[in-house]
């Protein structure tokens, strides 16, 4: 199904490990924070070139370093960690043996070397280059973290503890230690310790996720149930993407006997867990994958993976890895395009998407790329033109028809929209989003009971739809249909009680019919509540105090209407009549 909004035009971390996202981070900054006598006036641009993950930048400014350089120690290194960041590890491997051979005395080379060999899975390498980066820097607490980090993952809890607890010891507020270090207490069965740690982490950092789901397993194995469901809620609310507490939640609910909470936990779970799982499979795939231009590619698809789900910030980062190791990839071009579409970085999208046509000229998708960028600008005529040669070149790419189908509803050209849409819905059988705007264009042509079946179609779809209810109750309302537009009013407001048109619209309904006027003046209240400034909302509300007699609130409320919009003759009309009928 397309993941469309309704009636509008809105768009649409595999989490590394996070000792080694961190180390990356920090050798980033240690780089750029020492003297390098190599890079000189490009020390600051490359730091925020890395920032917006520029890697193509940056790496290109390395290399052209080298060029005028061999012997660039630093360049090696900044290509290493850039290489790092890029998943590249056997490439980064090579930059820091570079870096090594032309100065064996520089602790980066060697704690880089380890970092990539840690990345791969090689512990007992990685161990052995970061002690050597110990002999050279030896209070340096990132290298200590580190070889912690290699013996927990062989689940040497003892030495991992020694190593956490001397980069504490050289920096007490480093936080990632504390946070190893309270995980490898938690696997020694010392909880006193891990929450001593853990708690540590929270003080400097209320929003690091995993550290509450830490103290979550650890509440629970205590059996102090509800406060590991805290820690769990916590989580939910910093990662909404993090399956295995949803997991650990069901688990603690069916123990209690809450089987319905149990199964809705699970079942969310179960989804993040597909997610999660369909991310994996590309990584393993990448990590087995000796080819470049294969590597790239299955990076891009990883790219679009997010940028499906809106995450647009980790598909920007897999795109850019993807161009940056091989930058021939179409797919990588057009939805880097995309995304900077969405972020309204428009210049930008557009030279991915030409990129992306360079490089295949016949990519329907880089053409409907480029009708997304022009339609966000209002450039209408751009927009149908791409989105045209997209459809020429791909009949079946449904989503060029629906977003042409919005430009079309907003020309008002509502027959053309109307077969743009009803191609989607032949496509795409199961798009509520589609149904919903045949619906409005529909409405407009005054054919209503198609307007009303398109509209009940896409509710059998998805049943919650508020703004589909609103629609459908206004419709209603028009074909005086009294019982279907108070059921699809109470609808909303049930699914949405923010919807202030919703209020306002039952709230008419009842006073049209001179029917629950209590109620009706309640509904309207709320609505002005909920949208003070409306006076559409006040002139309701007036009227119906004024068939209640309540002449003195009526001109109260209209008065309001009249002070926010002095011009408009009806308010100014309706105060008038309100205070003749008062003065009788």
């Amino acid at each position: 199904m397309q993941n469309h909004n309704i009636s509008t035009f809105i768009f649409i971390k595999n989490r590394p490990k996070i000792f080694l996202w961190f180390v990356i981070i920090t050798m980033f900054s240690f780089y750029f924070s020492r003297p390098l006598t190599t890079f000189g006036q490009y020390q600051l641009q490359l730091h925020e070139q890395w920032e917006d993950k520029d890697f193509v930048s940056v790496i290109s400014e390395c290399r052209r370093q080298l060029q005028k350089n061999p012997n660039s120690v630093s360049a090696h290194l900044q290509l290493g960690v850039t290489y790092l960041a890029m998943d590249a590890y056997e490439s980064a491997m090579d930059e820091y043996q570079q870096a090594i051979q032309l100065s064996p005395e520089n602790f980066s080379g060697h704690y880089g070397l380890g970092l990539a060999y840690y990345a791969q899975d090689k512990f007992e390498e990685a161990i052995e280059a970061h002690k050597h980066a110990i002999t050279l820097a030896p209070e340096q607490s990132e290298i200590y973290s580190a070889l912690g980090s290699c013996y927990f993952q062989l689940y040497q809890y003892p030495e991992a503890i020694e190593f956490y607890e001397k980069a504490i010891e050289l920096n007490p507020d480093f936080v990632l230690a504390h946070y190893q270090l309270g995980i490898s207490y938690a696997k020694q069965g010392n909880a006193d310790k891990a929450e001593e740690h853990y708690q540590f982490v929270l003080n400097k950092n209320p929003e690091f996720a995993e550290v509450h789901y830490q103290l979550g397993l650890l509440y629970s194995q205590r059996g102090d149930m509800e406060q590991a469901i805290r820690n769990y809620r916590q989580v939910i609310q910093l990662d909404p993407e993090f399956p295995q507490v949803r997991y650990n939640i069901a688990q603690i609910y069916f123990k209690q006997g809450k089987q319905q909470d149990a199964q809705k936990e699970l079942k969310i779970f179960q989804r993040l867990k597909q997610d999660k799982d369909q991310i994996d499979r590309m990584r393993n795939d990448f990590s087995r994958d000796t080819d470049t231009a294969d590597r790239a590619a299955i990076l891009a698809n990883i790219g679009r993976v997010y940028l499906t789900r809106g995450k647009i910030e980790d598909a920007i980062w897999e795109y850019k890895k993807s161009i940056a190791m091989y930058p021939d990839v179409p797919e990588a071009h057009n939805g880097l395009g995309m995304a900077y579409a969405i972020q309204k970085r428009y210049d930008e999208a557009i030279g991915e998407q030409e990129k992306a046509l360079e490089l295949k000229p016949d990519m329907a998708e880089a053409y409907a790329g480029l009708g997304l960028i022009y339609f966000q600008q209002s450039e209408d005529l751009k927009a149908i033109e791409n989105y045209r040669r997209a459809i020429e070149l791909n009949p079946n790419l449904s989503d060029a028809y629906f977003r042409r189908g919005l430009i079309y509803l907003r020309q008002k050209e509502y027959a053309l929209a109307q077969a743009d849409f009803e191609k989607v819905t032949k496509q795409q059988p199961d798009d509520v989003s589609a149904y919903h705007n045949l619906g409005l264009a529909y409405a407009h042509q005054e054919k209503i009971s198609d307007a009303i079946a398109a509209y009940e179609k896409a509710l059998q779809i998805q049943p919650n739809l508020a703004e589909t209810h609103y629609v459908l109750a206004s419709i209603y309302t028009q074909q005086n249909d009294f019982e279907s537009a108070e059921r699809e009013y109470k609808l909303t407001i049930e699914l949405e009680p923010n919807s202030a048109g919703a209020y306002d619209g039952l709230a008419q309904l009842y006073g049209g019919k001179g029917v629950h006027l209590d109620e009706a003046v309640a509904l309207s209240k709320k609505a002005v509540d909920l949208s003070p400034q409306s006076t559409s909302y006040l002139n309701t509300l007036a009227l119906l105090y004024y068939k209640q007699g309540k002449y003195q609130e009526a001109e109260a409320a209209i008065k309001k209407a009249v002070e926010l919009a002095p011009e408009n003759p009806l308010y100014r009309e309706g105060l008038k009549q309100i205070q003749k009928a008062g003065e009788k």
